[in-house]
């Protein structure tokens, strides 16, 4: 019984999402639903001044990312072409100073900015020596 309780619920829980879509999407309703075009991932390389940036598209569609830093100026821009369906990038941010940086993702018509803020200073440490001769 148990085993069959979990499938059940997934099922019964997927219906009433896709109910809802439907009924979101009449006619009668003012509210418009606008596909995503692009889905991004980012994350940083531990220990390393990168940035990996994962993107799933639909084919058809350009995107374009691009960084630029707190003054707004253009510091790289990369085109991911029509027909590419996915995408990896990694962005070496190691020459860059520290600050705050926007990378731009857009298709045209949507636009996502994701802000990193670049800090290279390194924590102070304290060490402690202890003598056990005394």
């Amino acid at each position: 019984m148990k085993t069959l309780f979990k499938p059940v619920v997934l099922i019964l829980m997927a219906l009433t999402s896709f109910v809802s879509l439907a009924d979101n999407n009449d006619n009668s309703s003012n509210y418009t639903a606008k596909a995503k075009t692009f889905r991004i991932g980012m994350y940083q390389t531990k220990g390393a001044a990168k940035m990996n940036i994962m993107l799933e598209k639909i084919i058809g569609k350009s995107v374009t990312i691009t960084l630029k830093n707190e003054d707004g100026e253009i510091l790289n821009t990369s085109t991911v072409r029509k027909n590419t369906e996915s995408y990896h990038g990694k962005f070496d941010m190691s020459e860059l100073g520290d600050g705050k940086y926007t990378f731009e993702i857009s298709d045209g018509h949507e636009t996502i900015r994701k802000t990193v803020v670049l800090d290279t200073s390194k924590p102070t440490t304290l060490t402690r020596t202890m003598d056990v001769n005394k």
